[in-house]
């Protein structure tokens, strides 16, 4: 006898016991009784389960039947037909006549793209008118506070005995000539004729490399400076570029300035130079950023243009230099007053030893540096080695006490050093010119805490350093 293993729903069967009838009884599919469900339920036909009855509950209550939502037929897309002529195969009237012509509220206008009616838009006013107070700057076009004097009358209110202020007779009268003379600006005959974002502006390199001491290699045709090399004053203003209608900066923003300024300078030609209150007054060339010169100001700072190019001059250095003096002296004296215009001296360097003479005694009298310009060079609108810029470098020790990180092409990498000073640790500024190896690896090879050395060009009045530069690593001793 041979026996299957006991498992649930086996049984231990013989040999003897599997006959040809049992077998085909064993194969033979067993008929399938009707499943009765108990009460409540119904049979599922796809699972042959039974399942609880849902629709009991609402055939008991047929009310309830009339409140379910009924399925809404659905909508058919119109289709667009042609258009049927008539027997004669020609339009019938109605479809000759035009189309009417929409009528929109008073507010609105029909839109010719949509057929729809919009939001009519707001007729501009060429004069923009600005609140009590308030006076429109030429500049910009936008509404800016009007200034008056502090000198104000106190009266006093009888019934709440508090002081009210109100402004002179003779003040009103002055805020309401600033307001016809800014909402109704003089009409200027002035056209730029240079574009100092897409041109550019000549800017300089440094004489010499601080690392290297290596002089910078002068452009291909050219004599290596300083012999030959024309040398001047290094102002420490802001500079400015006339292109014919307005001072600009550097990165063609407009210096709002006094037209009776601007008067004095030529129409139809750019030049190149720097506003200038005078040496060591850089703290004072904030009335250059005002959105609204101050006339009285600018007289009392004796501000004057120091001229020492002209990009639209296309001569040699030397013969830029002969048509801005005829320029300037035909223009001083064709008005009365003191004229701002000074034309930048140029001196012809014959030795090294000069340059650094000259550098020693401007900068005594409170100069920034020096400037070098390569005989007979053209005028380069880029960071150009024509242009070399020789300053006076001081260092000094300051510790790492932050990161700051990289932007642009330096994403990702050391931006800047924070530094405190070493004899006074409440002066916090950041320093650069770290090479890219640093920039990589700063925070094994220059650690929080860390001293180095690194240059400057004098202090601010807070007595921060100027552009200070990072130097070298202090050698531990």
């Amino acid at each position: 006898m041979i026996k299957k293993k006991k498992e649930k729903g086996y049984k231990s069967v013989s040999v003897k016991q599997i006959t040809s009838s049992n077998l085909a009884r064993m194969k033979a599919p067993k008929p399938k009784k009707d499943k009765v469900c108990q009460e409540g339920k119904i049979l599922n036909p796809k699972t042959g389960r039974c399942i609880k009855d849902r629709t009991a509950n609402i055939k008991s209550k047929p009310q309830l039947l009339d409140s379910l939502p009924q399925p809404q037929p659905q909508k058919r897309f119109k289709i667009k037909r042609t258009k049927k002529l008539n027997q004669s195969g020609e339009p019938n009237a109605k479809q000759l006549a035009p189309a009417p012509i929409k009528q929109c509220p008073d507010d609105k206008v029909v839109n010719p793209a949509t057929g729809r009616c919009v939001k009519a838009p707001k007729a501009k006013n060429t004069i923009k008118q600005c609140p009590d107070g308030k006076v429109v700057n030429p500049a910009t076009g936008r509404c800016v506070k009007a200034k008056i004097s502090k000198k104000q009358n106190i009266l006093v209110n009888n019934k709440t005995k508090n002081p009210v202020k109100q402004l002179k007779t003779k003040k009103e009268t002055t805020l309401e000539q600033i307001k016809v003379t800014q909402t109704e600006p003089k009409v200027s005959n002035r056209v730029a004729v240079y574009d100092v974002k897409s041109q550019g502006v000549m800017l300089a390199h440094t004489y010499k490399d601080p690392h290297t001491g290596k002089v910078k290699n002068p452009p291909k045709g050219f004599p290596k400076a300083p012999v030959g090399w024309y040398l001047s004053e290094k102002f420490d203003g802001y500079r400015a570029i006339w292109d014919g209608a307005e001072f600009r900066s550097r990165t063609g923003n407009v210096f709002a300035t006094p037209e009776w300024f601007k008067d004095w300078l030529p129409n139809g030609i750019a030049l190149d130079g720097e506003l200038f209150l005078g040496r060591e007054c850089f703290e004072k060339c904030g009335i250059f950023r005002k959105k609204v010169p101050d006339d009285k100001e600018w007289r009392e700072s004796n501000v004057t243009y120091q001229i020492f190019d002209a990009p639209t001059i296309d001569k040699p250095f030397e013969q830029r230099q002969e048509e801005i003096k005829k320029i300037i002296n035909q223009l001083c004296s064709s008005k009365q007053g003191k004229c701002p215009l000074i034309l930048t001296k140029q001196t012809k360097v014959t030795s090294e030893e000069q340059v650094y003479k000259g550098f020693d005694t401007l900068v005594s009298k409170g100069a920034e540096g020096v400037m070098l310009r390569s005989p007979g060079s053209p005028y380069d609108a880029k960071r150009t080695a024509h242009l070399l810029k020789v300053k006076p470098f001081f260092d000094a020790e300051c510790k790492i006490v932050g990161y700051k990180e990289g932007t642009g092409k330096y994403q990702g990498k050391l931006g800047a050093f924070q530094c405190e000073t070493v004899k006074k640790p409440n002066v916090k500024f950041f320093i650069s010119g770290m090479n890219d190896k640093i920039r990589d690896s700063y925070k094994e090879t220059h650690p929080l805490g860390t001293v180095v050395t690194y240059t400057y060009v004098g202090f601010t009045e807070a007595g921060i350093p100027r552009h200070p530069q990072y130097l070298r690593k202090r050698q531990a001793e």
